[in-house]
Parts: C-alpha cells; sequence; structure tokens
C-alpha cells in the first residue's frame, strides 16, 4: 500500500527536478516518465521522449478529432472535419493568408501569429487571451497560476514576409518552436505557408482559422515522413503511453509487431514453424522462452533484425 501511494505521489503535479527553477519557475511536473519513475515538466518531457523514455504526457496534451459541434455538420463542416483530422495527425497543411481571419474578424495581417501549442490565428496577444480564457487553447495548464499569460504565439507571419521577400526558397522554416508542437515553412507564394503539427497539442485552431486550411496531398517525402506526429495505433502499449510522437513507439507498438508477424508468416510458411537455434544474447536471454520457435523471436532476435521484411 505504501508503494502505491508512493506512486501516487511521484505522478502528482509539483516541482520538476529536471531544469534550473531560477531560470524556469513556473512550470508544473505534470507528466511522468515510467523509467525514471519521476515526474517532469512538458519542457524536459520533451527532452526524455527524445531519448525514447516512456513519458506520460498530461491529460490536456491530447489530440480532439472533433469540431465542437459534430451533430448535422454541413458540407463546409465536414471539410473542415477532415482538415482537423489531418492537420491533427500531422499531415502537411497549406494556410492561405488571403483567406485567414483573427477570432474577432480582423483579416490576417502582418502582426497576424498563430500558437504553436492550439493552432489559432489571432491578431493580438489579447484576442489569444480570449482563447485562453475559454479554455480552447490549453498550453496554460503547464504552469502555476502566476504564469496564466504564458501562450506560444511564436508563427509570426512578420517572419514568413521577410524571409520570402529575401528571397529563400520553398521549405525555410521560419516558427520559433520544435516539430513537436507546430512547425511552419515557407511556399512557392507570399500569401501562403504550410504548416505540420507535432504531437504536442493543446487545443484545435478555430474555425477562422480552419476556414484557411487545405490539406497538401502528393507532398515531397521529406514533409511527409514527420516522425514528430502524433501516434495513432490503439494498442496496449501505445495507450499506456497516451499522447506520444510515432518515433518513441516504432520498436516497441504492438500493431507494428503484428505487421512483421504476419508478414514473416506470410513469407515464411515452413521456416516460421522451425525450432529457433540461435545463441544471440537474446535468444538466450530468457525473454522468450529458451526453446522456441523462429516466429516468437522475429522482433528482436539479433540474426532476424538483418532480414528485410
Amino acid at each position: 500500500m505504501f508503494r502505491f501511494f508512493g506512486k501516487l505521489m511521484k505522478r502528482a503535479p509539483k516541482e520538476c527536478l529536471q531544469h534550473d527553477h531560477q531560470k524556469f519557475p513556473n512550470l508544473l511536473a505534470n507528466e511522468f516518465c515510467q523509467s525514471c519513475e519521476q515526474s517532469l515538466c512538458y519542457m524536459c518531457g520533451n527532452d526524455h521522449i527524445g531519448h525514447h523514455h516512456p513519458v506520460k504526457v498530461s491529460h490536456h496534451c491530447y489530440p480532439n478529432m472533433n469540431l465542437q459541434n459534430n451533430e448535422n455538420l454541413s458540407e463546409k463542416d465536414n471539410l473542415n472535419l477532415t482538415t482537423l483530422r489531418a492537420f491533427n495527425t500531422g499531415s502537411l497543411i497549406q494556410l492561405d493568408i488571403n483567406k485567414l481571419q483573427c477570432i474577432c474578424g480582423k483579416p490576417a495581417d502582418e502582426n497576424t501569429a498563430i500558437c504553436a501549442a492550439c493552432g489559432s490565428a489571432t491578431c493580438s496577444q489579447q484576442c489569444h487571451q480570449e482563447l485562453v480564457n475559454q479554455d480552447k487553447c490549453k498550453f496554460h495548464h503547464n504552469f502555476t497560476e502566476k504564469a496564466k499569460l504564458v501562450s506560444l504565439r511564436s508563427i509570426l507571419l512578420k517572419n514568413a514576409y521577410f524571409l520570402f521577400d529575401k528571397g529563400y526558397a520553398q521549405g525555410t522554416v521560419f516558427s520559433r518552436t520544435s516539430q513537436n508542437f507546430i512547425s511552419a515553412f515557407l511556399t512557392s507564394q507570399r500569401s501562403s505557408i504550410y504548416l505540420q503539427r507535432g504531437f504536442r497539442q493543446y487545443g484545435n485552431p478555430e474555425i477562422q482559422t480552419l476556414n484557411a486550411m487545405d490539406i497538401v496531398n502528393g507532398a515531397d517525402l521529406d514533409y511527409e515522413i514527420h516522425l514528430m506526429k502524433v501516434c495513432q495505433c490503439k494498442c496496449s502499449h501505445c495507450k499506456n503511453l497516451g499522447n506520444h510522437p510515432m518515433h518513441l513507439c516504432q520498436s516497441l507498438c504492438k500493431s507494428r509487431d503484428l505487421y512483421i508477424f504476419r508478414s514473416y508468416a506470410q513469407e515464411n510458411p515452413v521456416e516460421k514453424e522451425q525450432t529457433c537455434e540461435c545463441q544471440c544474447q537474446f535468444c538466450q536471454s530468457g525473454h522468450t522462452i529458451l526453446s522456441h520457435k523462429k516466429i516468437d523471436c522475429c522482433l528482436k532476435c539479433e540474426f532476424k533484425q538483418k532480414v528485410d521484411f
């Protein structure tokens, strides 16, 4: 029982022990590393996840694939819902600046910024604060009450205009945040930008922003392969991690295991039933039954790792 309460205490939001609190004093430790058994703030959690640690992320950092009123959707709403799901799962999105409006109705100009946490475009910090007050941008949940006015309005259109006018090429990154949040790139036109969302998701873009979004079909492979996008697998391993990037679970995800098992079984129908005689460290470690079939170790066995499935 004492061990159980000890784990609860470790998971409770408290001071993160990973960073300098004189430099970052207001960050809540509302994430938990399962291998280190310690609580982390979102900032230090990013570093942990980057080193393949299984970090349980906070509940407010989960993708929301639905529009607010998901009943009796119009044709335009259905189109927006498809775009929203594509955006939240890491597809490349083109944002038409000529269609873009702030939540107050003001058309986009060089003072417009897009929040890398919630994805909404606003003309000012005051307008973005309205989203915070309505809990539509949830990034403030990472901070103490003393730091309520924080935001990630870091995708600045004036930066895009500056780089475009200087002759920078399509694909140039101009956002100030990591791929964990929302990355922004130049397109071939001054009137649009590319957006691509990572796994750190703190709300959905408002309808005024969503109306200006289009899914980029047939984009270059560099845009399509986005390892920081949120994993969509529903296996027990991935569900236990909560919201996490693709690269974190690619060696453990049970759906991937199942895919490789099936591929190996189809390509090696006779060999899969044979007894494994490999002397590698994994096969002799006890992680599998010491006398096991070849299909039982095809994911981890040093010999099978050399096989291209």
